[in-house]
């Protein structure tokens, strides 16, 4: 089986690994202006869709 087939046939894509990856930056405390730099997007994105109340307390603003 190509790697191709493996990493395409399960629920995960290119997406979902940088979504995990900026809210764990975020949950270890990185702050959302640098994770916003790393993955290449605006602070307001990072905020809205990386930055998990649930998940992380510092560094959320309250909608």
């Amino acid at each position: 089986m190509s790697i191709y087939k493996i990493l395409y046939s399960t629920r995960s894509n290119p997406y979902s690994t940088r979504h995990t990856f900026a809210t764990w930056a975020i949950a270890s405390g990185i702050t959302p202006d640098k994770v916003a730099l790393w993955i290449g997007d605006e602070v307001a994105t990072v905020l809205k869709h990386y930055c998990h109340p649930n998940v992380v307390e510092a560094d959320c603003p309250d909608f």
